[in-house]
Order: structure tokens, then C-alpha cells, then sequence
């Protein structure tokens, strides 16, 4: 069945199921407000203004907060510095609505738990570094006026701002489960793990609703790398406002994560057992880009073996352009992670002519693996992907 853009009927996080739990009552209130107190419980508000946190093992609870700040709706300063990572802040049913800044964070940086949280009516809903982590919330990317979970068109799009969903670009020990982020926008992401100037360890991106951006997810860059000891699973995308999820597709670099599987397109998500929508629609599959093993499982490739598979992948994809004879060639490879190693490869053909570039090999099962070639001859570029599975086992 479509979870989007109903995601509750899939049992998904929507303007239904987050923000203040409904019938409770509103004291009216303006300003910043400091929460400097350990264990202090800021409940049942409707702030107009923005929330600084100072104190460790807070809790916001059915908090309506109408932003006013120019840079974060809810800023988290444990001890009085943005690098403390021990806050230990807890948001339980809290509505930010970001009055239509575009370049304002929902909640940032290090160390909360955020749940059945509302994030709307502008960009960034969160961006954090370390000891974070998001659940059962709707991060819905653009102008929502009528605090409905859904975009007010898409013009917003065409300015100069980015539009991210979740974000880090430096972290560790981060999980995101079970929320649903739309972003209507062709920049950037819903989820984005940005390795360009500081590497991100320790992530799970898991049951995630998502649509749009440029790549939908982001585990990592080209230039950065691949984020470390991540696990990307059952997450759905939808192809809401791209046919390929994203403008550019739904993932780039979750191919090489540490754990991956279960990842499907909307209209092959089967809800749980009891859910709303549960027992609905086909068998998952035809997962989007990133959807690698099935399950938790993560198998390990060797280095030799890949070397292997690299020569059995150009053979296949550049035929008479390569042979298994191919003079000179240099094939130098390294880990990326336990089932992905790439190999840069360079080698002079018979004609004369000399080739160059990296052949990625991910193992996704017990005897199947996954290829990702990107190879120069002069000025022409050959990009293929595709799957193999050796005639013999070692192969």
C-alpha cells in the first residue's frame, strides 16, 4: 500500500500522531526561555519565542513553541558550552513550528531525545553532532501554515537555501527511528550524514518514512567517505515529489554501510501485524538504491576476493575493452567497510589505449556480491552497476 501522504494509514509519524498531545491545555507565554535547572520538566506551554537548554536531564513535554530566534528554536547548551554532549534532554510531544524561516534548526546540537515531535513550517528540522536520538516524529520540509504536515506548494524550493531534513556533519552515536521526513525540494536531503569536514561513527537510520531531496539519504559523500559502523534498514521511500525518490535518486554512499537491508520503495511496504494498514498490500521488494542485505547481517568480503570480482566485473561491463590478459594491470584495494572494498585499477589495453578508475565490490549474501565501477579511457567516462554470483565457491 502508499503510505504517503497519509503515513498514519502505514503507522507512519503525521500531523496526526506528533506534536502536543491533543486536549492538553496551553499556558500562553513569550520570550526566551532558559531551562538552567538539573531535571527540570518545562510542560504544558504555548511559547512564542525559543528555548535554550543549560541543565542537564531536562524534559520538554507538551510544548507548543512558535519560534521567534534567528538561528534555533530549541538550542541545547549543557554547562553553558554547544560541545557538551551529556545533556541528557528529553522532548516528548513538542510542536516546533519554525514560523517560516527557512534557515532556522528545529533543535540543535548534542545530546537529547526527541519523540513524537513535530518539526514544520520551515527548514532543518534538526542538526546535531553526538548523542542524539529522533523517533515517532514528522519532519515536514517548507511552509506549513495550517500545521498540517504537508508543504504549502514547492515555490519556497527555487531560492537559495538547502533543505535537510535530520543532519550532521561531524557525530557519532546517532539513531533515527521510525519518523517520517518529507522534503519537496531537489536540495538536499531528508537525511543527511556529511563526512565533508568531520568523519560520523555509530549510526542507525531504521523504519524511516522519507521522500524527496536531491538524494534522499545521504550516508556519507564522495569526499568524506562513507559514515562508519552504520546501519541503514526497512526504511521506505517515496517517490511523493521525484520518481526516483530523490531528484538525483534515494541514497548515495548507503551502499557501502556496514548494515544494510529490508529498504523498499512505497508501495511495497507491508505494515506490521496489528498496525494501521497492517496486512495490506504485496511482499516488500524492489527495494531503492542502499536496500543491501536482508536482515541484520553484514558479510565480510577479503580483500584477494575482490580483486577477484573486480576483474570478473570489468570483463563483463567493458567486454573486448578488457581481458582477463589485460597488460600492466594495477589493481590496489582498500576497506571501506566489513563487506565493501574498493579497488582503484589502472591497466593498458591492447589497442594502446589506457584505463583507469575504482571498481567497488560489496558482498550481500552468503555467495552474491554487488559491483560499482567508474572507469576513464582518455575523456569518456564508463559508470556501471550490477550484481554477480561466482560459478564456484572462492570464485
Amino acid at each position: 500500500m502508499m503510505c504517503m501522504p497519509r503515513p498514519s494509514a502505514c503507522g507512519f509519524p503525521d500531523a496526526t500522531n506528533t506534536g502536543v498531545t491533543p486536549g492538553a491545555q496551553l499556558t500562553p507565554a513569550n520570550g526566551v526561555v532558559t531551562l538552567s535547572t538539573p531535571g527540570q520538566v518545562y510542560e504544558n506551554k504555548q511559547l512564542t519565542g525559543s528555548l535554550l537548554v543549560t541543565a542537564p536531564n531536562v524534559t520538554i513535554r507538551n510544548v507548543r513553541l512558535i519560534n521567534t530566534d534567528d538561528y534555533y528554536a530549541i538550542g541545547v547548551k549543557n554547562g553553558d558550552s554547544w560541545e557538551n554532549n551529556d545533556a541528557n534532554l528529553l522532548l516528548d510531544h513538542v510542536d516546533i513550528n519554525l514560523n517560516g524561516h527557512p534557515n532556522v534548526k528545529g533543535i540543535a546540537f548534542n545530546g537529547f531525545t526527541a519523540r513524537n515531535v513535530l518539526f514544520h513550517n520551515g527548514a532543518d528540522c534538526s542538526h546535531f553532532g553526538v548523542n542524539v536520538v529522533i523517533q515517532d516524529s514528522l519532519c515536514a520540509l517548507g511552509p506549513d501554515a495550517n500545521g498540517d504536515g504537508s508543504p504549502d506548494g514547492n515555490s519556497f524550493c527555487n531560492g537559495p537555501d538547502h533543505f535537510d531534513g535530520f543532519q550532521s556533519d561531524g557525530g557519532r552515536n546517532i539513531t533515527l527511528r521510525h519518523n517520517t521526513i518529507r522534503n519537496p525540494c531537489e536540495q538536499t536531503s531528508a537525511i543527511l550524514m556529511s563526512t565533508n569536514t568531520s568523519p560520523i561513527d555509530n549510526v542507525v537510520v531504521d523504519h524511516n518514512l522519507m521522500s524527496g531531496g536531491g538524494y534522499t539519504v545521504y550516508c556519507g559523500t564522495d569526499s568524506g567517505g562513507v559514515t562508519t559502523n552504520m546501519t541503514y534498514t526497512n526504511n521506505v521511500i517515496s517517490r511523493e515529489f521525484f520518481p526516483r525518490g530523490g531528484y538525483w535518486g534515494p541514497t548515495t554512499e548507503c551502499d557501502r554501510v556496514d548494515v544494510s537491508g529490508g529498504n523498499v520503495w512505497d508501495g511495497n511496504y507491508v505494515p506490521p501485524a496489528g498496525s494501521p494498514g497492517g496486512g495490506a498490500g504485496g511482499t516488500p521488494g524492489g527495494g531503492p538504491a542502499g536496500a543491501g542485505t536482508q536482515g541484520a547481517i553484514s558479510y565480510f568480503l577479503s580483500k584477494a576476493r575482490a580483486r577477484k570480482l573486480t576483474r570478473t566485473a570489468l570483463a563483463r561491463e567493458l567486454k573486448r575493452r578488457f581481458t582477463r590478459r589485460a597488460k600492466g594491470m594495477q589493481t590496489r584495494c582498500r576497506r571501506r567497510s566489513r563487506s565493501t572494498v574498493a579497488c582503484t585499477v589502472k591497466w593498458k589495453a591492447r589497442t594502446g589505449r589506457r584505463y583507469k578508475g575504482t571498481v567497488s565490490v560489496t558482498r550481500v549474501a552468503a555467495n552474491t556480491f554487488r559491483y560499482s565501477l567508474r572507469i576513464k579511457s582518455r575523456s569518456k567516462l564508463v559508470k556501471r552497476t550490477g550484481r554477480v554470483t561466482p560459478s564456484r565457491p572462492g570464485a
